[in-house]
């Protein structure tokens, strides 16, 4: 953890990476590369800039609204997305731009984009045009459905995602529709496999001098995890793939209703356990029972095993389980409220949730953001930087190109940054 006395100096401090990225999965893989200490500059359009300072919900001197309502109102997605990032404004279309960019990439370790296939390439800012710039260039493409896929995929969004790795039909209760994941799981996990990837790729570079391209899809990424469930062999059994807040498996296993309307995830899933938690609500005499004795037949059984329990739960309160399940060893916890859990003192103290600056106004009202998730004891780092205004380190940035402020005053007026 950092103190006072200790310097933030995270373990990427003297890495660049351009940050070419738009929408949620792109910029979040450069938020976890400025957490981790790398300089990240987003190169944003001057008419705009990234289409998610215009999402709603946003932050302002008044606090927070649900429409650009006053001067100043920041989308509170971009402000958490663009910690530790300098934004600097470029319209690629136009050729001068195209020279600044050259330079720009001249003197970075890392590029990363997510635009829609084929942009990047009309752009002139594919790989092998970066690469031909700087061989040393990391180039990192984060796609829906990766690099080459064909036009029939069709366009990309998290929900596509979910839908296409199968995460929907494997999440909820038998009798509900497919159902989404409460958060942009699709978009969250791939740019954590980009991180990998960039990591990975610099380690290789740090050896043999050689860049390369990334390739990260996002339906690779979560189908990946969806394949480590392994319905397909439940399915084959006859077991049921959506079991709502429980999982068969591993029965007792799952979200109980307590008296006072709240709810405890119990996990309870070895001989050992599953025998400490029958003790401890009174139903010792399941042990006896064949159907209850061992793991395989609690699988079968899960239902059955899962009615039991939440007889008992449901003439308790939601402090009345914890005591009891603590008190016996038995892993359970509340299930909190989203609002609830982003103010839990356990995360709050290692910083994995941290609070929110608007870049003018600081904290008008206290919301929460993504910390950094990662304790390190040699290079600690976390996010010290507010999201910028559009192109608010076009002088700083530029400058070190060899800009003067009259170039930059000529460019601006003829729309170039």
């Amino acid at each position: 953890m950092t103190t006072p006395t200790t310097a933030l100096r995270g373990p990427l401090k003297g890495v660049t990476v351009v940050d070419f990225t738009l929408a949620y999965a792109g910029p979040f893989a450069t938020l976890l590369l400025g957490g981790l200490g790398a300089t990240v500059i987003k190169v944003e359009n001057p008419k705009g800039g990234d289409m998610s300072r215009g999402n709603p919900p946003f932050m302002g001197q008044e606090g927070v609204t649900m429409d650009l309502a006053r001067e100043g109102d920041m989308s509170l997605a971009f402000i958490n997305r663009a910690r530790n990032k300098k934004s600097v404004t470029l319209d690629l279309k136009r050729e001068e731009a195209k020279a600044i960019f050259r330079k720009l990439i001249a003197t970075a370790d890392m590029f990363v984009e997510n635009f829609a296939p084929g942009v990047v390439e009309r752009l002139g800012v594919d790989y092998e045009s970066l690469k031909a710039i700087n061989p040393r260039i990391i180039y990192c493409s984060i796609k829906g459905y990766g690099m080459g896929a064909p036009p029939e995929s069709g366009r990309a969004m998290d929900i596509m995602i979910q839908a296409r790795s199968g995460l929907m039909a494997a999440t909820g209760r038998t009798t509900d529709p497919p159902m989404r994941s409460g958060l942009p799981i699709g978009d969250l996990v791939a740019p954590m496999a980009a991180v990998i990837g960039v990591l990975s790729a610099l380690w290789h570079r740090e050896k043999t001098g050689e860049g390369q391209l990334i390739d990260i899809s996002m339906l690779d990424v979560l189908t990946a995890l969806v394949a480590g469930e392994h319905f397909d062999a439940l399915s084959s059994y006859g077991l049921e793939i959506r079991t709502g807040n429980s999982l068969a498996r591993m029965s007792p296993f799952g979200a109980f209703m307590t008296s006072d309307g709240g709810c405890v995830a119990i996990a309870a899933p070895t001989d050992l356990l599953a025998n400490l938690l029958f003790a401890s609500i009174d139903k010792a005499h399941l042990l006896a029972d064949p159907r209850f004795a061992t793991r395989n037949q609690r699988t079968l059984n899960s239902a059955l095993v899962e009615a039991e329990i939440q007889e008992w739960t449901g003439r308790h309160t939601t402090a009345e389980m914890i005591r009891v399940m603590n008190a016996n060893g038995v892993p359970a916890t509340e299930v909190k409220r989203p609002q609830d859990a982003v103010r839990d003192p356990l995360v709050l103290a290692r910083k994995a949730v941290v609070p929110l600056l608007h870049p003018t106004f600081g904290a008008p009202v206290e919301m929460m953001g993504t910390g950094m998730p990662i304790c390190f004891s040699a290079t600690p780092c976390e996010f010290t930087e507010p999201a910028p205004t559009l192109g608010q380190h076009n002088e700083d940035v530029y400058g070190m190109l060899g800009y003067t402020p009259k170039d930059l005053e000529r460019l601006r007026a003829s729309g170039v940054v």
